[in-house]
């Protein structure tokens, strides 16, 4: 009684969303405003939920994490438009899209507009670094990519480093550009120098809840449901400081005053979703006690339970998490709808525990009180093999291919991209002729040094005679005769390179 129909729809749309098993047949959902504050407005409300949002009905075999995270992929690739024009659509987004041909990686200059997207750039020639020596290599692909915490983006075939409201976002998941900024050589040189001690050799004031980050407040109340599940944490830092050990630190470059930002404009929210009714702001005053100083990445392998909350600027995935897994801690997780791509292999109880306000000190007082002396073994090496299976510089890569070979298979680029006449057209008809210029390819460079975990990222220019370009270089970098450019022009000219696929 007393509710409006908007918020009963709402309400409904979340608990299908949420509660209900993927559908058969594949499809996905655009922007809707309605469901989304229902799903992050119900989600961070929780207190003691009974099961993780993200985990899938029926759960995942426990013999085979990788083929339910592979059967995600396939779903969401097949929820994707069928267009036959997909490729000269998605070459046309300039500042978004990234072509895979040959073996190299190719943008345009507006593509580096965005930090995550000069880091996915990087990961990506990375990926085809660590395919050659198995004597493999990226197909022929090209997609578009958003780094959005959201989860939207523009094209089709659309990549997305996560999904703020669920699976049933379009977009296929690929890993976040913040495993060593992109670079998997230095990933895996991190993975290496990382030393977790025995769970016996872990000090015992070391057992609690441990967290290190920021709170930083955004003008628009959407964009701070982190911030509002951060400060949560926070105010049991303050209650509990013995089960609880989360701090706000300060960025570097900044200082606490704009890092630890706990006081809320009381009418940031006027006009859009609020925070759940359950959710109460602890006093300002109170929480500067959970000022922490900055913990060293190496030294959270000292910890025995690690917490992830969800990213300051949306509520969604948190760069924190990359890291948590490989350190043979348990990982709780602060239960929230969005996902990443090998979410789906995750389940609550089995690779983690998932927490939220009401049952974080209840969960962590378990864990000192059943293993002070034991390790929880099967919480902890699943949690390590979450790493080893889906996130090592290897697993990465590996995942790649997978998820290029699906992309060939839905939209037939092969079809176009490992013929050279034709491709050659496409480029052309999308412009690439008259934007060489602008075209760089993504490279790397034995004589030059970058700064380990950096943006830095090489690049060099497309000469105009390059195939990219529309240009006629052979693989040995000679250009034909005339009369064999006259011949592939003609060939080229017969060919309609617009024609429909079939679904």
């Amino acid at each position: 009684l007393g509710e409006t129909t908007s918020s009963r729809r709402s309400k409904m749309a979340f608990l299908v969303l949420i509660f209900l098993p993927v559908a058969a047949v594949a499809w996905c959902r655009g922007k809707d405003a309605h469901v989304e504050a229902a799903i992050m407005g119900e989600a961070y409300g929780l207190r003691n939920a009974t099961r993780w949002l993200p985990e899938r009905t029926p759960p995942r075999g426990d013999d085979d994490w990788w083929g339910v995270v592979v059967e995600e992929l396939r779903r969401s690739v097949e929820a994707m438009t069928k267009d036959g024009r997909a490729l000269e659509k998605t070459l046309r987004l300039r500042d978004h899209f990234v072509l895979v041909y040959e073996n190299r990686v190719v943008v345009h200059r507006k593509f580096f507009n965005h930090t995550k997207q000069s880091q996915h750039a990087k990961m990506i020639r990375s990926v085809v670094a660590e395919l050659l020596p198995k004597k493999q290599r990226l197909a022929n692909v090209a997609y578009s990519f958003s780094g959005a915490t959201t989860g939207y983006g523009q094209g089709n075939p659309l990549l997305v480093i996560n999904k703020q409201f669920g699976y049933d976002q379009c977009g296929v998941l690929i890993p976040n550009t913040y495993f060593s900024a992109g670079n998997l050589s230095t990933w895996r040189a991190f993975e290496r120098s990382v030393a977790p001690l025995p769970w016996t050799d872990r000090p015992p004031q070391n057992d609690a809840a441990f967290w290190r980050g920021t709170v930083i407040f955004k003008p628009k109340c959407v964009d701070n449901w982190g911030n509002f599940a951060r400060l949560q944490a926070l105010s049991l830092a303050v209650q509990a400081p013995d089960l609880v050990d989360v701090g706000c630190v300060a960025m570097h470059g900044h200082d606490l005053r704009r890092s630890c930002v706990f006081g809320v404009d009381p009418h940031s929210c006027d006009g859009e979703p609020r925070p759940p009714a359950t959710w109460r702001r602890p006093k300002e005053d109170s929480l500067t006690k959970a000022v922490r100083k900055f913990v060293p990445v190496h030294d959270f392998a000292k910890r025995r339970v690690l917490l992830n909350l969800p990213g300051a600027k949306s509520g969604s995935y948190s760069r924190n998490l990359n890291v948590l897994w490989m350190m043979k801690s348990v990982v709780l997780l602060w239960n929230g709808p969005f996902v990443e791509w090998y979410y789906p292999a995750l389940a609550h109880g089995v690779t983690h525990l998932a927490v939220d306000v009401a049952s974080l000190p209840e969960t962590v007082a378990r864990i000192r009180r059943d293993h002070r002396e034991k390790e929880p073994a099967a919480l902890v090496a699943n949690a390590r093999k979450v790493h080893d299976t889906f996130l090592c510089a290897d697993c990465i890569a590996n995942y790649f291919k997978h998820v290029v070979d699906e992309l060939r298979t839905r939209f037939d680029f092969g079809a176009v991209l490992d013929h050279p006449d034709k491709a050659r057209a496409i480029f052309r008809r999308v412009g690439f002729d008259a934007d060489c210029a602008d075209l760089v390819e993504i490279i790397d460079d034995p004589d030059t040094v970058l700064t380990p975990g950096s943006r830095e990222i090489l690049t060099r220019s497309l000469r105009p005679d390059d195939p990219v370009c529309g240009g006629s270089r052979d693989e040995h970098g000679h250009r034909p005769s005339s009369q064999q450019q006259q011949q592939q022009q003609q060939q080229e000219a017969n060919y309609d390179l617009l024609r429909p696929i079939r679904a």
